[in-house]
């Protein structure tokens, strides 16, 4: 446990989960776009709706572009982090906030590459 200034004692899970959202939002982002859009081609054919694919990939880019922001913010804060590398508290946060950011922004890569094939690829193919 640790004291900050105000006198409000952090444990552990308290200062690392700052970096969860960088590191899971994107992914689970990119897994609800891909199984939410995924069944959504059947009903898009059918009705000839297809704004409903456009909105979900939408939404679910600026999730994980927002994870992506949050990793970098979080890298940004620790960046000039002096450390010993030996796993203290500035370095790790470091670290997951980098892996965070690249994780992140290959995930909203492959969101944004689902996008792309919902506007090249016809839907209605049969």
């Amino acid at each position: 446990m640790t004291q900050r200034r105000d006198g409000a004692v952090v444990g552990y899970s308290d200062r690392h989960l700052a970096a969860w959202p960088a590191l899971y939002v994107a992914a689970l982002s990119f897994a609800f776009n891909l199984g939410v859009n995924y069944p959504l081609v059947e009903w898009s054919c059918a009705h000839q709706q297809h704004a409903l694919e456009h909105i979900v990939h939408a939404i679910c880019l600026a999730i994980a572009l927002w994870g992506t922001w949050h990793g970098w913010r979080l890298w940004q804060a620790h960046r000039d982090a002096t450390g010993s590398d030996a796993g203290d508290h500035p370095t790790q946060r470091q670290f997951l906030g980098l892996i965070g950011t690249f994780a992140s922004a290959l995930f909203s890569l492959g969101i944004a590459a689902q996008w792309f094939t919902t506007f090249v690829v016809p839907a209605c193919l049969a």
